[in-house]
């Protein structure tokens, strides 16, 4: 018998709940930008208008390794929950949450072709769209290169290759996440691993 009680993150006037003191900290912290409720640049963004737009506690603009490491660490010293935005490509609103530390990826950009041969391959930061990646490869192969996307060019390749890849060159080509040689990821934890059909 009984019931079980779902985990519970920290909320405004709880105990673990940072104060204004401990956010401003953080704040100077992080190399990228950091702003909180009240600030004049804070600006949930959301990619639809379905449902009333969620009010994150912080929006970090991580940009580099370290910045998304002490974010993570922040929030686990204060039990605050996680949201993390890609491209912003999700029209339920679930890539942003109230009372998060919302941690938004647009800074890593990156986007490197590498041809060794018969594997060629891309290797594309998780703030990239579609829409720029495609045209990316278009001119700097002359049209050579096609690569499996989604179907919409807002589509960045972090959720859609874990929800499995959909898009139209699927029947021909096989899921994007068949194709992935291995991801770079940083665990809740703040440990660093790439994760490959080798490794992890």
């Amino acid at each position: 018998g009984g019931y079980h009680v779902g985990y519970r993150y920290s909320l405004p006037g709880d105990r673990l709940w940072p104060t204004t003191g401990q956010f401003q900290w953080f704040k100077s912290f992080v190399s990228g930008d950091v702003f909180l409720k009240g600030d004049p640049e804070y600006a949930p963004y959301t990619f639809g208008t379905r449902t009333n737009t969620p009010q994150p506690a912080v929006i970090v603009f991580p940009t580099c390794v370290r910045d998304i490491q002490k974010t993570l660490r922040f929030a686990r010293w204060h039990n605050m929950r996680i949201s993390v935005l890609s491209t912003g490509h999700h029209m339920d609103v679930r890539n942003i949450a109230d009372n998060a530390v919302h941690i938004v990826m647009s800074q890593f950009d990156e986007k490197t072709l590498l041809d060794a041969g018969e594997d060629k391959h891309i290797r594309v930061g998780p703030g990239q769209t579609f829409g720029d990646i495609t045209k990316f490869v278009e001119e700097e192969t002359y049209g050579e290169w096609a690569i499996a996307t989604g179907a919409d060019s807002t589509v960045g390749p972090y959720g859609w290759a874990t929800g499995g890849g959909h898009g139209y060159l699927s029947r021909l080509t096989g899921l994007g996440a068949d194709h992935l040689v291995s991801m770079r990821v940083v665990l809740t934890n703040g440990r660093v691993v790439t994760a490959s059909e080798r490794r992890h």
